[in-house]
């Protein structure tokens, strides 16, 4: 998962430059197939918390959420 956008540096590795971690974003989840005929499309705003190799970590509202990186489609920032 990339998390630059036209004006977001990242650094070696791939990792976010200290300038995105409390920024408001928003977080677009794969889709989910519920049945044959449903998926489920779903999204996450807050602030960046943290990243880590397996987990994207934001606060939203009062709760700190943790999404699993391998569910992660994007991930928009929105301009300082």
């Amino acid at each position: 998962m990339a998390l630059a956008g036209c004006d977001t540096k990242v650094g070696g590795g791939g990792a976010p430059d200290a300038s995105v971690v409390g920024r408001n974003c928003t977080v677009e989840l794969r889709p989910l197939r519920i049945s044959e005929t449903e998926v489920l499309h779903k999204q996450r705003s807050g602030t960046l918390q943290k990243l880590t190799s397996d987990w994207v970590v934001l606060y939203e509202n009062t709760n700190e959420i943790w999404i699993p990186r391998d569910m992660v489609l994007e991930v928009r920032m929105e301009k300082k």
